[in-house]
């Protein structure tokens, strides 16, 4: 049997797997954020996507959950709460047809009745538990090469002191 290469391994498609569920998620989140600010609401549409792909990241994440880092925080990722609003559905109020302010309730998904904020919290939730179940992009520090190392300014002072070296207009020495 041939050997596995290191991108089909199982270990890396899972890997794949999450880090592409949370990008997804984070995009969600961030056009709710948008829809917020812009509107100052959300479409159903969009907490019904939005719920979709925080319930993505959950799966992904689900086998992870009993890690002693990540058990405390998986009870209160309050996920249970999208589940069921995406398979089920609620009254909500909707507007009658005509000239009136009257509205009738009506059968609707579930979702349009949480708060996109809930939402949000979710996802946020998610990407933590990711974060600390150790997917997700590394953050490095950025170094950009100038040249000197920090101990070079402690041992010629800064530029235009009397012990830092003369530096003619072409920038040589």
């Amino acid at each position: 049997m041939a050997a596995q290469n290191e991108e089909t391994s199982p270990q890396n498609a899972a890997t794949r797997a999450i880090n592409e569920a949370r990008a997804d998620a984070t995009m969600a989140r961030r056009y709710l954020r948008r829809m917020m600010l812009q509107q100052g609401s959300v479409d159903a549409q969009a907490k019904v996507e939005a719920a979709e792909a925080a319930v993505a990241l959950y799966d992904e994440l689900k086998e992870h959950r009993s890690e002693a880092a990540l058990e405390q925080r998986w009870e209160k990722s309050e996920i249970e709460r999208l589940e069921d609003a995406l398979g089920s559905t609620a009254m909500v109020p909707v507007a009658s047809a005509g000239r009136t302010n009257n509205q009738k309730q009506k059968p609707r998904p579930a979702m349009h009745t949480v708060p996109a904020q809930d939402i949000i919290s979710v996802i946020d939730t998610l990407c933590e538990l990711a974060k600390t179940a150790g997917y997700g992009a590394p953050i490095e520090t950025a170094q950009r090469d100038s040249g000197f190392q920090y101990s070079d300014i402690l041992e010629t002072g800064p530029p235009g002191s009397r012990d830092a070296p003369d530096i003619d207009k072409e920038g040589a020495e």
